[in-house]
């Protein structure tokens, strides 16, 4: 049996890209002539973690050099500007790996075997079709999954958090703007009204503060979840399916808790699936 893998080349430039099954690290030599494979630099991207242990080529292997040309392995191709490539591949591993050479520049990336279909996008990256990053600051909507109810925006800048059909537009803020959201970074949640912040009360249930930088409760680490359809890597994207961990109490998590005929935000510990979010794009 084969899996198919198709590359569309949306760099604006020409690119030659391998697909292999197992894990190598493409260097430059001190002469930037030629180049290595060694296993001990990264020069790439890392992208959705492998679900079984795989392996990587000895180290004697690794010391092969190979000179810059169209074909810098067995097994590269190149992809004109605004083409694609088929490639085919084995299907008994649980990942891939994929490497793109634009000039002297070699991203590289895993991609989990249920994937299809990659783009190289302008900077030369793979990436997963329809998954656009998430930066701080942008505007966003936080849906919880199993009730498919948003955080709505609140009435007063000290409001209760709550939860209902309609919307409401926030922020997930870590750093400047120039900085995406990361799996695994503290951020605050911010709603874009009144510009404060979700943080969870000392009766666990959630309100809205001014910010303080020095007030863990209102401090929360990102993580995505191992949904097969998440976006590749660390970087939170849009469609992307989160939980939120407080840091006051790492092993509250955000929910949402009906009371009074209303849903509100609230802290527990984990029950998987009433701990997840998804983070929406404005329509």
């Amino acid at each position: 049996m084969v899996k198919y893998v198709l590359v569309n080349n949306k760099s604006g430039r020409d690119i030659y890209v391998t697909i292999r099954t197992e894990k190598k690290y493409l260097v430059e030599s001190q002469d930037k002539n030629s180049i290595q494979v060694d296993v001990s630099a990264s020069i790439g991207i890392k992208a959705l973690e492998a679900s079984a242990s795989t392996s990587v080529a000895s180290s004697n292997e690794n010391m092969r050099k190979y000179e810059w040309s169209p074909f810098i392995q067995a097994g590269e191709c190149p992809i004109p500007n605004g083409g694609d490539h088929r490639f085919t591949l084995d299907t008994d591993r649980s990942v891939y790996y994929v490497t793109v050479r634009i000039g002297q520049v070699c991203p590289c990336m895993d991609v989990g075997y249920d994937i299809d279909t990659i783009d190289i996008d302008e900077n030369g990256r793979p990436t997963v079709p329809g998954k656009v990053p998430i930066y701080s600051e942008q505007i966003i909507w936080l849906k919880h999954k199993s009730r498919n109810l948003y955080i709505v925006q609140p009435s007063k800048s000290n409001d209760w958090s709550k939860a209902a059909s309609t919307p409401g537009k926030h922020m997930l803020m870590f750093g400047d703007r120039n900085n995406t959201i990361e799996s695994g970074k503290e951020i605050w949640i911010c709603n874009e009204k009144y510009r404060t912040n979700v943080y969870k009360t000392w009766n666990d249930w959630v309100a809205y503060a001014p910010a303080d930088g020095n007030d863990t409760t209102q401090t929360w680490t990102i993580e995505k979840t191992a949904l097969s359809t998440n976006s590749p890597g660390d970087t939170i994207c849009f469609g992307d399916e989160v939980k939120f961990r407080n840091k006051n109490q790492s092993s509250y998590f955000l929910y949402t808790h009906q009371k009074d005929n209303e849903y509100y935000l609230s802290c527990h510990t984990p029950e998987e699936e009433f701990a997840k979010w998804i983070v929406e794009k404005p329509r």
